[in-house]
């Protein structure tokens, strides 16, 4: 059975789908306020590249991906259409990516994941179980924001001096 789920895994990896969900999941995470879709067809690209595959994708055809994952795009002003990340937004991505069987070594660098790391902390990833290895095992994360609060506990602001 395990080995055909890994069959079927893989053969996730060549569907539109699949690169298009993944991508918006790395875009989730770097990106704030609005993706347009003719941005989010580049890293669409980047990601079927990654996979080894020789097409690519027009942002009329991501497009219509996204429509197929249930997630409306919506005029963005002179920038044209796209998605505006929101926290309901990022929350169905997380959702998407889970039902996907993507995780966070699917969208960073592979040396990053070899050592065992997955970057910044992400609530929905973990919540989500996205914070693994293909094999399973648990990649660490980093908290940006864990010195600072120590050192607030500890009576000190942000530039170390004591507060009074």
């Amino acid at each position: 059975m395990e080995s055909q789920n890994e069959e079927a895994k893989f053969s996730q990896h060549n569907e539109r789908e699949w690169a298009v969900a993944t991508a918006l999941f790395q875009e989730c995470h770097c990106t704030t306020g609005a993706l347009t879709v003719g941005s989010l067809t580049g890293t669409v690209n980047e990601v079927l590249g990654r996979r080894g595959e020789t097409y690519t994708l027009e942002p009329r055809a991501v497009g219509d991906v996204l429509r197929s994952l249930r997630l409306q795009t919506c005029k963005l002003g002179n920038l044209g259409r796209g998605l505006r990340i929101t926290q309901q937004l990022t929350g169905q991505v997380h959702q998407l990516a889970s039902d996907l069987g993507i995780t966070r070594s699917d969208i960073l660098n592979y040396q990053a994941v070899d050592a065992g790391y997955a970057g910044c902390l992400c609530k929905l990833c973990e919540i989500h179980g996205l914070l693994v290895r293909e094999d399973g095992t648990k990649l660490r994360t980093v908290d940006p924001f864990k010195t600072l609060r120590e050192k607030d506990s500890v009576g000190t602001g942000l530039y170390g001096k004591r507060i009074r």
